[in-house]
C-alpha cells in the first residue's frame, strides 16, 4: 500500500510539472480518459464502502475505544 501511495504521488507530481504522459506513451486521450474515470469511481464506492462499515463496525460494539469509553461513563 505504500508504494502504491508513492506511486500515486509521484505520477501527481509529475502530472503537475507539465509532463504529458498520454503525447509522451502514446496513449488514445478518449481511453485514458476513461480509465481514469473508472478508477475514480471505484475509489469512491470503495470509500464509501469502508464509511458504511467503520459505522456499522463502531455501531456494534466491537470497537475497543466504544467499550473504553462506556467504561469511563459508568
Amino acid at each position: 500500500m505504500k508504494h502504491l501511495i508513492l506511486f500515486l504521488l509521484a505520477g501527481a507530481g509529475l502530472y503537475l510539472a507539465g509532463v504529458d504522459f498520454e503525447t509522451l506513451l502514446g496513449l488514445d486521450t478518449a481511453a485514458v480518459d476513461t480509465v481514469l474515470l473508472v478508477v475514480a469511481v471505484l475509489f469512491a464506492v470503495v470509500f464509501i464502502v469502508r464509511l458504511i462499515w467503520t459505522a456499522v463496525y463502531i455501531g456494534s460494539g466491537q470497537y475497543a475505544l466504544d467499550r473504553r469509553l462506556d467504561q469511563w461513563i459508568k
